[in-house]
């Protein structure tokens, strides 16, 4: 099973179908099994009504789920979501209390989970907003959002 994570950062349109490009050059016209994303991008003013985890499931023709971290009331939401080749059930979302201020990214946001059912087995997977930044800051901030993210899976 292939499973590929990473922070597509907002996309234009030009840059996903390059991502989309990218994982089919890499992997194959059906791309990796599991495509963890976050900085999904979903709604009417994102640009032309876009949402990044549908346009993913589209072009690998597999399930997806998304979670916005903005709220419901934000015109262009931004995420998390989980690409799956295979079904998925037992979906849904833990959203962090201290997420207020989405400008610092030191801050806590969300994540998407779903068990997936690969031949026989369960698989749980989760996705949690990795930020973008490289070197020893982004890393710092990567970890602190992974580590909140494992703590609190028993939680939901």
């Amino acid at each position: 099973m292939t499973v590929v994570s990473y922070n597509v950062f907002r996309p234009s349109a030009e840059r996903l179908q390059n991502q989309i490009q990218w994982l089919k050059d890499k992997f194959g016209s059906h791309g990796p099994d599991v495509i963890l994303l976050s900085e999904t991008v979903r709604g009417s003013s994102c640009g032309a009504g876009r949402n990044t985890a549908r346009e993913y499931a589209k072009a690998f023709n597999a399930y997806y789920v998304n979670a916005n971290e903005d709220g419901i009331n934000i015109s262009c939401q931004t995420g998390n979501a989980i690409i799956s080749r295979f079904p998925m059930g037992n979906v849904g979302m833990v959203r962090f209390a201290n997420q207020n201020n989405l400008s610092d990214p030191t801050n806590d946001r969300n994540f998407v989970f779903a068990d997936i059912k690969v031949g026989n087995d369960i698989v749980h997977v989760y996705s949690t907003h990795t930020h973008h930044s490289f070197g020893a800051k982004g890393d710092k901030i990567q970890k602190k959002h992974h580590v909140r993210s494992r703590s609190d899976m028993g939680h939901h």
